[in-house]
């Protein structure tokens, strides 16, 4: 005799994480997409703030400024939690296929017999 599996409860917990996971997910990606669009208005006042002639030489200055490099920074690890958050919703979801193909083999065995 095989043991019981409770499909139910597993399939609850693992559609909890997923739901969990992809709130945070959502919410890291917004952050991610909004950092990565203030990248040019932060590049935009800084070069605003410079003091060179050229527009070239105003846009370098910018780039070197402190505030566009902590810019740049905080979009870095923006972008790495999102990718994180991407990487474990992608694992709650591969296990709750897992469990959907475990329950389609139990069901059709439970047939045969």
């Amino acid at each position: 005799m095989t043991d019981f599996i409770d499909f139910q409860a597993k399939f609850r917990a693992t559609l909890q994480q997923l739901e969990t996971v992809g709130v945070q997910y959502a919410e890291a990606k917004g952050v991610s997409w909004q950092l990565q669009e203030l990248r040019k208005i932060v590049l935009s006042e800084e070069m605003q703030k410079a003091t060179a002639n050229t527009v070239a030489d105003r846009e370098n200055q910018a780039r070197c400024s402190q505030v566009y490099k902590q810019h740049v920074e905080g979009t870095k690890e923006a972008i790495t939690r999102e990718h994180a958050l991407k990487a474990k919703y992608e694992r709650f979801y591969a296990q709750y296929e897992a469990l959907r193909s475990l329950c389609a083999q139990e069901t059709a065995r439970m047939k045969i017999l």
